[in-house]
């Protein structure tokens, strides 16, 4: 299992971001994955990771994009990514784009994980997956919303609130882990 993100860094009295860096790491023993240090314009992509057949890889929902997806997938790794509604559009067996929020708002039990099976497109290919959500106890629940509130740019609608609720990955391992241990996992 290989976790990885990007932070930025300042140099001091910055007044904005010198430089990214973008790392991941084995979490069986904390080494070094991969380090990788970028201008400011440098964004986060599942792109610059090399992944190896047999890893999962977690990732957060800025790598949540098709061609991220496919990144991890081609060499026969395994992504658990958090879901971002704005970049990762999810398509049914049929060809029909999934309605993520729908999901959520049929979901009204807490601490229970629901899954759904759900495609990527990148091109013309298809890469197979799953949506696993959990939607938060009330009191995890609350801290989200306030959260969303806060970094929102602007008033926060009602549908990232509902979201907030919730734990979303999309992630391509199909039947090693169940639901529960996909979202435990992440």
């Amino acid at each position: 299992v290989i976790a990885g993100d990007a932070t930025t860094v300042q140099r001091p009295g910055s007044k904005g971001t010198t430089a990214r860096v973008h790392y991941a790491m084995r979490l069986a023993d904390l080494t070094a994955r991969h380090i990788e240090v970028t201008d400011e314009h440098g964004g986060e992509t599942a792109r610059r990771f090399r992944a190896v057949k047999g890893e999962v890889w977690l990732l957060d929902r800025g790598y949540a994009n098709p061609p991220g997806v496919a990144a991890i997938r081609t060499p026969g790794a395994h992504i658990i990514v958090r879901h971002n509604r704005g970049t990762l559009p999810l398509y049914d067996k049929g060809g029909e784009r999934l309605d993520v929020a729908a999901l959520l708002r049929a979901t009204a039990d807490r601490d229970q994980p629901h899954r759904v099976r759900a495609f990527v497109h990148v091109g013309d290919k298809r890469i197979r997956g799953r949506l696993c959500w959990l939607r938060l106890p009330e009191h995890k629940a609350e801290a989200a919303r306030r959260r969303a509130a806060r970094e929102a740019d602007g008033p926060c609608d009602a549908e990232t609130l509902h979201t907030a609720e919730f734990v979303v990955v999309f992630t391509t391992v199909l039947h090693e882990l169940t639901a529960a241990q996909v979202l435990e996992l992440y």
